[in-house]
Parts: C-alpha cells; structure tokens; sequence
C-alpha cells in the first residue's frame, strides 16, 4: 500500500485545553483487508486481484484535521474501488498514548479527554538508501469459494445477536456442543480450538457467507486461567487433521474459553450476573492473537463465556471496518451434543 502523508492525534482536555500532538505508526492492513474482502462480496474485485495495490487517502475535516481516511484500490492507473473509514480507527492508538500523557502529568488518572486525528504531506527522504535488487510483491491468498443459495443457508438457521451488515456465519449447534463440554472441563483453566469450514458465494446476489462445519481441540495449546497460547505442535495438528477430512475446508477462525467462574469465584452471585467480564468479553491478548494468526475480513473468534451463574453462553466476535468487534450469527441443526469429536 502507499501513502503520502503521516499522521499523528492531536489530545485535548474536556475544556479543549490543548495536549500535545502524537506522530502515530499506523497498522493499515485490518482497513485494507476489510475494503478489498468488501469489493469481493460486492463481486466488483475478484479474489485473483489480491495484488491490486492500495492507497491511504486522507478524508479531510478541515486540513490538516480528518473526519476518517480512504482505503481506494488502484488498477491500471485509475481508482474506483475505495472504501471510507471513520476516526473510530484510531481510537485504540489513542488509548495507547493515554498513559504516556497521565505519567508526564498533562492529564489525571481517569480525567476525561478526546483526540481529533491529523495527517500532514510525508516528506521525501533525501538520503534514501540505495535500493536493494529484490522486489517484494504483497499477494493476498485466493479463496475458496463454493457456490451456494444464501437463502437455502438460512432456512433452517435462527439468528442470535444483533445481525448487521457483516457477511453471514452459520454454526452449527452441534459444534457449541462440542466447545461447552470442552470449556466445563478444562475449568479452571482456558481452552481452545481453530473453527474450519467453507466460504460460500451466492452470486445472484451478490453475497459470501462463512459456514462453520467442525472445531478442531487444540489438544497440545499452553493455557492457564487467564491466557491460551497455540503452539507450533497444535498448527501441525490442525494441518493434518484437514488433510484426513479430505472437505476442502479452511480455517476460519478461532475459540476458546473464559472460565469466568474461575475468575469471580470470590465474587457474589450478583456481582457475577452483571460483570463485564461475563459476555463480550475479549480482551488485550485475544485481540493480539486474533490479529496475528486470523487477519482476514472473514476471520470470527468464538468465546465460550463458562460463568459461575446460570449457563454457559457464547459471543462471537469478528473483524468490522477494520476493527475487532461482537457480532451475531446463524445457529443451524437442533442435535444435541454428544460428547466431543477427538
């Protein structure tokens, strides 16, 4: 991707008592990823156009200050597929520079403020090395698609969550089956496991959707009661469990536990019905990891919320405007759970 500008936040008090400008190193590639997989469902850039390059454009307030930045695709020298992003970006950098801002004084703990984002022209480097004899051509993956009805796919499907413009993903109930069990019984500990399945294309639409079929248990992960780690071993285990399937099925993201009970088991009952941490919940850690290993606009992380108060209860998460965010989803089938697939 390119851009011509740099950027930074500018902090100000709730009084709009100036604080100070933050050059920023921003990660473009959530917002490119989510722009390119949104011209895919529109079917207007296909999945073996991955190398079309992208430009950072800023979307100007007043200059230098923006309401938001462009994501817009170029291809033969002229623009077209673009994608527009709010300041809402920004907001976890900003929180990331706060504690800077309390330590040197020029805000109080917990003492409210807010930021508005700027961009300048980069300026060129006149001592720019000399280049090196490689060139490096980012390539996004191509993607399988099957094609698919959407319509057939939500027949017997019930919609949980609040379902907005996000692509459409189906789980089956047979596989919350599968996480619940494995959840209660690694209390009080965290588990997990990688989510496979298909993407769908309706072209008719047009529209693509995720459909979970199974969960792999990753049996080999580092957990304890606050962190799961994936290990090399548990990526090998994964691998050769697709290979036996022989579906053509990819990851398509992730779960894994919160043995709340674990964590608020000094707490009351009704401390534990109202915690923060007993649904749509994901935190620091899940959102580097779900960075790192599922980056796609497609990836979903489900987490199995295994509170001390009544039964256990799910939130899925996903990547939306380039941002991880809850999201709902299509329950499919009304088998019970019998026991856990190895």
């Amino acid at each position: 991707m390119k851009s011509d500008y740099r950027y930074a936040l500018a902090f100000y008090k709730e009084d709009k008592t100036p604080l100070g400008q933050v050059p920023l190193e921003v990660d473009w590639e959530p917002a490119v990823e989510c722009a390119r997989f949104g011209a895919f469902r529109k079917d207007v850039l296909a999945p073996e156009d991955g190398s079309v390059e992208a430009a950072i454009e800023p979307i100007w307030l007043k200059a230098p200050y923006l309401s938001g930045f462009r994501v817009a695709f170029e291809r033969n020298g002229t623009t077209g597929i673009n994608q527009d992003f709010d300041t809402d970006y920004f907001a976890g950098l900003a929180k990331g520079v706060v504690p800077q801002l309390v330590e040197s004084g020029k805000l109080a703990e917990n003492e409210r403020y807010f930021f508005l984002a700027v961009a300048f022209p980069a300026e060129k480097d006149q001592d720019e090395p000399a280049k090196l004899g490689i060139v490096a051509q980012p390539v996004t993956p191509s993607l399988a698609l099957k094609s698919s009805s959407l319509p057939e796919l939500t027949r017997e499907a019930s919609p949980v969550g609040a379902l907005s413009d996000d692509v459409p993903v189906f789980l089956p109930e047979r596989v919350l089956g599968e996480v619940e069990a494995l959840a209660r019984e690694a209390c009080p500990k965290e588990t997990g496991g990688i989510l496979i399945g298909h993407l769908h294309r309706d072209s008719d639409l047009p529209e693509l959707a995720a459909e979970v079929t199974a969960q792999i248990h990753a049996r080999r992960a580092e957990a304890d009661s606050v962190r799961l780690n994936f290990t090399a071993a548990c990526w090998t285990d994964v691998k050769g469990a697709l290979e036996l399937r022989g579906q053509g099925e990819i990851m398509l993201g992730w779960w894994h536990s919160h043995p709340v009970r674990e964590w608020c088991k000094d707490c009351s009952n009704e401390s534990q019905e109202g915690c923060a941490l007993a649904r749509d919940f994901f935190s620091a850690h899940d959102r580097a990891l779900h960075r790192a290993v599922f980056p796609r606009a497609y990836s979903i992380a489900l987490v199995a919320n295994d509170v001390g108060v009544g039964d256990l209860s799910f939130s899925l998460f996903g990547w939306r405007n380039g941002l991880i965010a809850p999201r709902g989803y299509h329950l499919k089938g009304k088998e019970a759970p019998n026991g856990c697939v190895p």
